[in-house]
């Protein structure tokens, strides 16, 4: 290549700098857990169903709840944590759970601010249906 078409060293130099630094954000970006993640078994069953429900929860400082939620047709359920800075997973099952279909609903935040949720649809077929 002619000389006069070489990129100088330090524009090269801080190409590559500004590359890595992009790749690094993208990396924490995409690396980072999510605040909080919903787990709900068995997704389908039959009635009356149990829900095993398992809530992944990663706080910051800010966070004072956790709340989980379920709406269906002919059945609502709602339970609430306050944070445990030492706890990262609630575990806990819910019962006699009737036919219908399910948005299950976990939220982490502080006094009436959400700061993150993670959905689950469930399926609870009634016999003969």
């Amino acid at each position: 290549m002619p000389a006069d078409r070489m990129m100088p060293a330090h524009l090269a130099a801080s190409f590559v700098l500004t590359a890595y630094v992009l790749l690094a954000i993208a990396y924490a970006t995409l690396a980072a857990p999510k605040p909080i993640a919903l787990q709900v078994r068995p997704q389908i069953s039959f009635a009356p169903s149990t829900w095993q429900i398992h809530v992944r929860v990663h706080p910051i400082a800010s966070d004072r709840w956790v709340s989980v939620s379920a709406d269906g047709p002919d059945f609502s359920r709602r339970s609430d944590w306050t944070i445990d800075p030492d706890r990262t997973l609630y575990s806990f099952e819910w019962t006699s759970i009737p036919a219908g279909t399910y948005d299950i609903v976990a939220a982490i935040g502080h006094q009436d601010v959400t700061r993150a949720s993670d959905r689950a649809t469930a399926l609870v077929q009634g016999w003969g249906q």
